[in-house]
């Protein structure tokens, strides 16, 4: 069989697949091609109910909010029958043992090539992947956590195109997994772009909706790391804006 005709076979299985399962393996083919844990959607699910309109990519939004069963719960039948429609086509493999998805890399390369708008399709994976780091502390969750950074593209990538409470998910998840320098090019993006979208004098204000009465409280407890980090952000956005009295009052 020449490489042509594998080429043929799954341009005419791609052709095949509905609209959900499309969006679904184009999420997959923009993570590395190994090891990508099936409970991420699941997570980033959980959390995307919590976050505020229009901070989600639309393509994202559409692919997550498909999984919500009647009376707002995971609906993982739905999830399992896209899943199993990619599978008939063997564009993905999935191993039991451990929950995790894998693509051949020809398989990942020719699917990327069929995306339309592949810069929104990072950023959604992007986006993804920040949503469903775990927020817990349990074995399970450091396990997830750890095996998230491989997936995610170069920061320089990213951040042009990711609303801003969305940088400040990924700039945690590049933390928790130990990549500190990412973390820190990510927090800069983020901050960038809070001027852009509110300027230098309300930063401060945007960073207290975030940390203080906004989603991070609201989703994680005022006593979470997270939540803690968000505020010593908040206190350092203070002391560069000259307001001293305010940073001292977070600390």
């Amino acid at each position: 069989m020449t490489i042509h005709t594998v080429y043929a076979t799954w341009a005419i299985s791609f052709t095949k697949l509905s609209s959900s399962a499309t969006q679904l393996l184009e999420l997959l083919c923009f993570m590395l091609y190994e090891a990508i844990p099936s409970r991420i959607f699941e997570d980033a699910w959980k959390v995307y109910k919590e976050t505020r309109e229009g901070a989600i990519p639309p393509n994202l939004a559409i692919v997550l909010s498909s999984f919500q069963a009647v009376g707002s719960t995971w609906d993982i039948l739905r999830f399992r029958i896209l899943v199993k429609e990619i599978l008939s086509f063997s564009l993905i493999e999935f191993n039991t043992c451990n929950h995790t998805f894998s693509l051949h890399p020809l398989v990942q390369q020719w699917a990327q090539c069929q995306c339309r708008n592949s810069r929104e399709i990072i950023c959604s994976t992007q986006t993804l992947l920040s949503l469903a780091t775990p927020r817990g502390g349990s074995k399970d969750d450091l396990v997830i956590t750890l095996s998230l950074p491989p997936h995610l593209r170069a920061p320089a990538q990213t951040g042009l195109y990711m609303h801003f409470t969305l940088l400040h998910y990924l700039s945690l998840t590049y933390d928790r997994g130990g990549m500190f320098q990412e973390s820190a090019t990510v927090y800069k993006q983020e901050q960038l772009k809070i001027q852009e979208n509110s300027g230098v004098n309300n930063l401060a204000c945007t960073y207290s909706d975030l940390a203080g009465s906004g989603c991070r409280t609201q989703i994680l407890g005022d006593e979470h790391p997270d939540t803690i980090a968000s505020m010593n952000n908040l206190a350092c956005t203070y002391s560069d804006l000259c307001q001293d009295r305010d940073a001292l009052a977070l600390h």
